[in-house]
């Protein structure tokens, strides 16, 4: 409704939170991720989904489903979820190289994981962890079993960035997926074990 689905009384273009955005290209990457990730099918007991988009720069549309799956047994210090499948739907205006998108996109989903994983602290404006031996960067174990990229159609002239972009909403869509299937909210990265115990 607030995305003007079928209502011409809601303008197209809005301004929301000093971000100018085209309410047409966030419905429809909205409703293709919704569409392509099977949103409204139900789950197996034990896993869950969860949904985030962003509008970067007023440009880059991107949505992402999350799905998690329960581990079984988790070791100590293992979080006790698995990230299951990533879908994503983006609209970044004319694209110019289709496997150059879904690559952007699988590293985005990396690098996303790695932050909510690991962590870099300060100490009198200097990183502690000054190098990956001291940052935790996802690794084969943590790796979704799907990635899939879903190019949405557009009317825009020209490409877009998709570097940033496709980084920042998937962190809300896992976090909302782990408060389906754990019944709270995780509101910190990185995640650790205890916030689960």
């Amino acid at each position: 409704g607030l995305l003007g689905a079928g209502d011409p009384t809601i303008p197209e273009k809005t301004v929301s939170g000093g971000v100018a955005l085209d309410r047409r290209r966030l419905r429809r990457v909205l409703e293709t991720v919704a569409a392509e990730s099977g949103w409204s099918r139900p789950l197996p007991a034990g896993r869950a989904r969860g949904l985030a988009a962003e509008v970067f720069h007023t440009e880059t549309y991107v949505a992402y489903v999350v799905e998690v799956a329960r581990r079984d047994r988790a070791r100590p210090g293992e979080l006790p979820f698995t990230v299951e499948r990533v879908v994503a739907a983006v609209d970044c205006g004319v694209v110019l190289d289709p496997g150059g998108v879904a690559q952007q996109v699988e590293s985005g989903v990396f690098w996303s994981l790695s932050n909510a994983l690991g962590e870099t602290t300060f100490v009198a404006g200097r990183a502690r962890e000054e190098n990956f031996d001291r940052f935790r960067v996802a690794g084969f174990g943590d790796t979704p079993r799907a990635i899939e990229v879903h190019l949405v159609a557009n009317d825009d002239e020209r490409p877009h960035g998709l570097g940033e972009p496709v980084v920042n909403p998937f962190a809300p869509a896992l976090a909302s997926a782990l408060a389906r299937l754990f019944g709270r909210r995780f509101r910190r990265l990185p995640l650790t074990a205890a916030d689960f115990a």
